[in-house]
């Protein structure tokens, strides 16, 4: 039997083919259970600007038509495509913009059941839900608590994720969806969604106001306008635009109650009309059991190329990077190629004005290996520890070995005759745990206090790095921030070098008294 033709991929718009909108609904919900928030999905096919709306219900609601209108207008097409699957409800709401619309609309359908015929508004419904179970998290984790979905605050973080895809997302062509439809990158200011800020009251000096009156106050951040890039701030009479704010300090930044007493939605500013529910109450976030591992650190990165630096040293003609900068090939995201670095690298080392730079990189690189294989080590003996926890031998009064011990110590078993220099025996009959020798003993406190195997002492970081000519820019307190030096450790392995010292020269006052 014939299978069905296979499904062309989109490269863009070709010359004299008409703009072509796809638009579908996605579902959003934490359980099964749970009510579900609709959502609509739009993407411009050429420049791949997404909006993400939330809709009150399924099919031809006001809101959804002229949000749907809006973002219509807002990339800028006068005759269009829109390209819809065969949904009842969806194709009811592009008939409806099409009779709304001035301009000349042409109505597309994909196939039943033939989603990859709707490619690309698929994908972006995938990337929306991406977008938004990204944000819903990082919020929750803010404020310790659970954000239900149907809270008043999901319609504008749902908004704000297509709008985030649109103005940061850098595609291959090095270029975000911003930059393609409007010809420019954005520019404007955004901070983490759902903190606090303080926001200027808009028409504070308009007639009626009074000189006394405040001119900044308190509000929920909530995204951005697309026409005039205001922001949109929480207010407890409802949803208001700004043009400037600025952030709180960090540990007032986040406010479950804050962000519980958001009440306006897209469709209802002030909060007085038919919201998605009159209240909900916030259930605690379930805490994570911890597991006793840490997140992993981020490899530091290697010394930034400047064009500053390119300009003085030259471009490398084989670096897709250097050709992207000089503008005589392709622009790209990708970094300088290992040859590119390599020659840089070589040309800075015997540069004054940028050796600095080459030397704080290579600096936070040894710092980094330093700090894993302490991390290693810590890992291996706590792993070493938990072993000696559980019984490997037992004896006729239920002793155990110690196997902490007999890491450093000699191995020896249950069965071995016992001296006094390595067990003794009880009046139970069972062992005690064993003694590691004299040898040992130093040898642990030596491995212990050992400030390279802990963290750099000051002594060493002043003898190592301080002194050397080129790092004479780097004040103490930088030097001591960048390696996360700890005063306390600094004091413990200069006293201990200070007790040797002062046991060594004890041992030969004795050794000469004798």
């Amino acid at each position: 039997m014939k299978k069905n033709p296979p499904h062309f991929r989109v490269r863009g718009r070709d010359h004299g083919q008409l703009p072509r909108v796809h638009m579908d609904y996605c579902f959003m919900r934490d359980a099964d259970s749970d009510p579900t928030l609709t959502c609509l999905v739009c993407r411009d096919q050429e420049s791949r600007v997404t909006f993400a709306d939330v809709c009150p219900r399924k099919g031809t609601h006001e809101h959804s038509i002229d949000q749907a209108l809006l973002n219509l207008k807002r990339l800028g097409h006068s005759k269009m495509v829109i390209k819809t699957d065969q949904e009842p409800a969806l194709v009811s709401l592009a008939d409806n913009i099409k009779a709304r619309r001035e301009q000349d609309t042409i109505l597309e359908h994909s196939p039943v059941a033939e989603s990859a015929a709707n490619g690309i508004a698929e994908k972006a419904v995938q990337q929306v839900e991406e977008r938004v179970r990204v944000l819903k998290l990082g919020l929750q984790r803010r404020i310790s608590s659970f954000v239900p979905t149907l809270h008043p605050i999901m319609t504008w973080l749902i908004q704000h994720a297509g709008d985030m895809l649109s103005k940061l997302e850098v595609g291959a062509d090095g270029r975000t969806p911003y930059e393609r439809l409007r010809g420019k990158r954005y520019r404007g200011e955004v901070v983490e969604f759902g903190s606090i800020v303080h926001y200027r009251v808009s028409g504070a000096l308009q007639p009626g106001r009074g000189k006394l009156e405040p001119r900044w106050r308190e509000g929920v951040w909530l995204g951005k306008r697309w026409e005039s890039d205001e922001h949109l701030i929480s207010t407890p009479e409802g949803v208001v635009k700004c043009r400037a704010i600025a952030q709180v300090p960090q540990n007032k930044r986040w406010s479950n109650e804050a962000v519980n007493s958001v009440r306006g939605v897209p469709w209802a500013w002030k909060g007085e009309e038919d919201l998605i529910v009159p209240e909900v109450v916030f259930a605690p976030h379930p805490v994570e059991p911890e597991t006793g591992r840490t997140v992993p650190e981020n490899e530091p990165r290697n010394m930034k190329i400047t064009v500053s630096i390119l300009e003085k040293h030259g471009y490398t003609a084989t670096c897709d990077k250097c050709r992207s900068l000089l503008g005589t090939g392709p622009r790209t995201t990708k970094a300088h190629d290992a040859t590119c670095r390599q020659r840089i690298e070589a040309k800075v080392t015997e540069d004054d004005e940028f050796r600095i730079r080459l030397t704080a990189s290579k600096l936070r690189k040894d710092d980094y290996a330093t700090r894993m294989g302490e991390a290693v080590e810590s890992d291996r003996v706590k792993r070493l520890r938990s072993t000696s926890e559980n019984p490997v031998g037992s004896t006729a009064g239920g002793g155990v070995v110690d196997m902490d011990v007999q890491m450093d110590g000699p191995q020896v078993s249950a069965d071995a005759p016992t001296t006094s220099t390595a067990t003794t025996t009880t009046a139970e009959g069972g062992l005690r745990r064993l003694q590691p020798p004299l040898r040992t003993q130093r040898q642990q406190q030596h491995r212990l206090h050992q400030p390279h195997l802990q963290q750099h002492c000051l002594r060493y970081l002043l003898r190592q790095h301080l002194h050397q000519p080129h790092l004479q820019q780097y004040c103490l307190r930088d030097l001591l921030r960048q390696h996360s030096v700890r005063v306390q450790l600094c004091r413990h392995a200069l006293h201990h070098q200070a007790a040797q010292r002062t046991a060594w020269t004890r041992r030969e006052e004795k050794g000469q008294g004798a």
